[in-house]
Protein backbone atom coordinates (compact mmCIF):
# COMPACT_ATOMS: atom_id res chain seq x y z
CA UNK A 1 0.00 0.00 0.00
CA UNK A 2 1.24 3.44 -0.59
CA UNK A 3 -0.06 6.53 0.41
CA UNK A 4 0.79 10.03 -0.62
CA UNK A 5 -1.01 13.27 0.27
CA UNK A 6 -1.72 15.44 -2.32
CA UNK A 7 -2.08 19.38 -2.62
CA UNK A 8 -4.75 20.73 -0.01
CA UNK A 9 -6.95 17.88 1.48
CA UNK A 10 -6.17 15.37 -1.01
CA UNK A 11 -4.52 11.98 -0.67
CA UNK A 12 -4.18 9.33 -3.45
CA UNK A 13 -4.01 5.45 -1.62
CA UNK A 14 -2.53 2.82 -3.76
CA UNK A 15 -3.29 -0.58 -3.27
CA UNK A 16 -3.16 -3.54 -4.90
CA UNK A 17 -3.14 -2.66 -8.62
CA UNK A 18 -5.79 0.03 -7.68
CA UNK A 19 -6.00 3.76 -7.13
CA UNK A 20 -8.37 6.18 -5.26
CA UNK A 21 -8.30 9.64 -4.92
CA UNK A 22 -10.02 11.47 -1.90
CA UNK A 23 -10.63 15.35 -2.86
CA UNK A 24 -7.94 15.56 -6.07
CA UNK A 25 -7.31 19.51 -6.19
CA UNK A 26 -4.85 20.39 -8.99
CA UNK A 27 -6.28 23.37 -10.48
CA UNK A 28 -6.09 26.68 -8.08
CA UNK A 29 -7.33 29.16 -10.05
CA UNK A 30 -11.34 28.94 -9.18
CA UNK A 31 -10.17 29.41 -5.42
CA UNK A 32 -6.92 32.21 -5.75
CA UNK A 33 -9.35 34.88 -4.96
CA UNK A 34 -10.16 33.43 -1.36
CA UNK A 35 -7.37 31.09 -0.92
CA UNK A 36 -4.79 33.15 -2.40
CA UNK A 37 -1.38 31.67 -3.84
CA UNK A 38 -0.34 27.93 -3.36
CA UNK A 39 2.13 27.90 -0.22
CA UNK A 40 3.39 24.50 -1.24
CA UNK A 41 3.96 23.18 -4.49
CA UNK A 42 1.04 21.01 -5.64
CA UNK A 43 1.09 17.44 -5.85
CA UNK A 44 -0.77 15.75 -8.89
CA UNK A 45 -2.83 12.34 -8.56
CA UNK A 46 -1.80 9.27 -10.89
CA UNK A 47 -2.49 10.13 -14.84
CA UNK A 48 -4.96 6.87 -14.38
CA UNK A 49 -7.40 6.59 -11.27
CA UNK A 50 -9.79 3.79 -10.34
CA UNK A 51 -11.76 5.13 -7.80
CA UNK A 52 -12.83 8.90 -6.63
CA UNK A 53 -14.05 10.25 -3.72
CA UNK A 54 -15.18 13.78 -2.90
CA UNK A 55 -15.88 14.47 0.38
CA UNK A 56 -18.32 17.35 -0.49
CA UNK A 57 -18.73 19.88 -3.40
CA UNK A 58 -16.84 22.91 -2.07
CA UNK A 59 -14.26 24.54 -4.62
CA UNK A 60 -11.00 23.87 -2.39
CA UNK A 61 -11.79 19.81 -2.56
CA UNK A 62 -13.52 18.84 -5.91
CA UNK A 63 -11.81 19.60 -8.76
CA UNK A 64 -13.89 18.67 -11.83
CA UNK A 65 -11.46 19.63 -14.53
CA UNK A 66 -8.65 17.24 -12.61
CA UNK A 67 -11.49 14.37 -12.47
CA UNK A 68 -12.43 14.52 -16.24
CA UNK A 69 -8.15 14.85 -17.26
CA UNK A 70 -7.81 10.76 -15.19
CA UNK A 71 -10.99 9.31 -16.10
Amino acid sequence: MRIVRLFWAGVEIESEGATLVIDLLEHTAPIRSFMGDPLLPIVFGSELLDFALVTHLHPDHYDPDALRQTA
